[in-house]
């Protein structure tokens, strides 16, 4: 993690949360778009932080799967319609 950078007061609080900002920082110039998602990352892990957590609500790693899931599916289900579509043309 470096030295210096926007995330370094967190290293006190949590060395896992100032390195995601910090890779955010480092990731920017390279590709802006993973830089947001770890931003968002680093906000959501703060946020649960924070914040007390239901018991009812579905953990992270279970949710992270069934997305994953999801979008495999939906993937899967896109290929043959894009498979016509090249074959029409």
């Amino acid at each position: 993690m470096s030295s210096s950078g926007n995330f370094t007061f967190l290293v006190e609080h949590s060395p896992l949360l100032a390195d995601l900002g910090a890779t955010a920082e480092r990731l920017f110039p390279f590709d802006p778009a993973i830089c947001v998602l770890k931003l968002r990352l680093l906000a959501e892990a703060i946020c649960g932080e924070l914040m007390t957590s239901d018991p009812a609500d579905e953990p992270a790693a279970e949710l992270l799967k069934r997305l994953k899931s999801t979008e495999a599916d939906q993937l899967a289900a896109a290929r043959p319609r894009r498979r016509a579509a090249a074959a029409r043309t």
